[in-house]
C-alpha cells in the first residue's frame, strides 16, 4: 500500500513538473520570436603576410688570433 502511494505521489509530482516546464517553454518560445533577427556577420579576411626581409649575411671570422687563444687555454 505504501509503495502504491509513493508511486502515485511520484507520478503526480512528475506530471506537475512536466506541465510547469512545458508552460515555461511556451513562454520562452514566444519571447524568442519577439527578438529581432541576428545580424549577418561580416566576413573578415586577414591581411596578406609580407615576406620577411632577408637576414643579414654573416660576418667573416678572422682566425688570426686562434693560435693565441689555444696557447692560453688550459
Amino acid at each position: 500500500v505504501m509503495a502504491l502511494a509513493a508511486a502515485v505521489i511520484a507520478t503526480v509530482v512528475h506530471i506537475g513538473l512536466s506541465m510547469g516546464l512545458s508552460s515555461q517553454a511556451v513562454e520562452l518560445s514566444a519571447l524568442v520570436r519577439a527578438l529581432p533577427p541576428p545580424q549577418r556577420a561580416d566576413i573578415a579576411r586577414a591581411a596578406p603576410k609580407v615576406d620577411a626581409p632577408e637576414p643579414p649575411a654573416p660576418e667573416p671570422v678572422d682566425f688570426a688570433l686562434l693560435p693565441e687563444f689555444k696557447a692560453e687555454a688550459p
